[in-house]
């Protein structure tokens, strides 16, 4: 297979990621340790490696001690919580636990913070759809170098991804000041 071939297949493999939708949230109340499996179980396709740590008690009790999540009542987590959780674990890669903090302060009820995470579900199915498009413009700018060197394909296919995300990220950072300052 070649470097071509690769890349679409990562791209098309990953254009469908398995997400935490509203709907699927138990809507009971959970304890701990089954707050912890369901998410652990429903956000596998995010880990990197397959003994890559999720989410863990000393995680989600200090997230709530630091007030960048809610607490839970009567030791008892809701999709509040859940929901929070889940952005907690896919954001904290890209953005300080700080800059979480300012976030989640802002969609902290039930109704924004529903609304916010229905967007972000939305965005990024969208986002991860786009993946395969990505691919080929990305190919396409590589086979315009005429780069001969196939060691040198992927780390330059590689900077391509990581400057899009590093604007992005830049990007959010400079908004979640402005949120800040609300």
């Amino acid at each position: 297979m070649d470097w071509k071939d690769e890349v679409r297949k990562l791209a098309k493999d990953m254009s469908v990621p398995d997400q935490v939708k509203i709907e699927d949230i138990p809507k009971i109340e959970l304890y701990m340790e089954q707050l912890l499996s369901f998410l652990n179980e429903n956000l596998q396709f995010f880990k990197r490696y397959p003994d890559d740590g999720m989410l863990t008690k000393s995680m989600i009790n200090n997230y709530s001690k630091n007030k960048i999540s809610p607490r839970p009542r009567n030791k008892l987590y809701r999709k509040l919580h859940i929901m929070t959780y889940a952005l907690i674990y896919q954001f904290k890669q890209l953005i300080s636990l700080n800059d979480m903090k300012v976030f989640t302060s802002k969609i902290a009820h039930t109704a924004e913070l529903e609304q916010t995470y229905r967007v972000f579900l939305n965005e990024q199915k969208e986002t991860f759809e786009n993946l395969p498009e990505l691919a080929e413009r990305i190919i396409r700018k590589i086979e315009e170098l005429k780069i001969d060197d196939q060691k040198l394909i992927l780390p330059i296919l590689l900077a391509q991804v990581l400057t899009k995300a590093q604007a992005e990220i830049l990007f959010a950072e400079k908004m979640i000041d402005l949120l800040g300052n609300e």
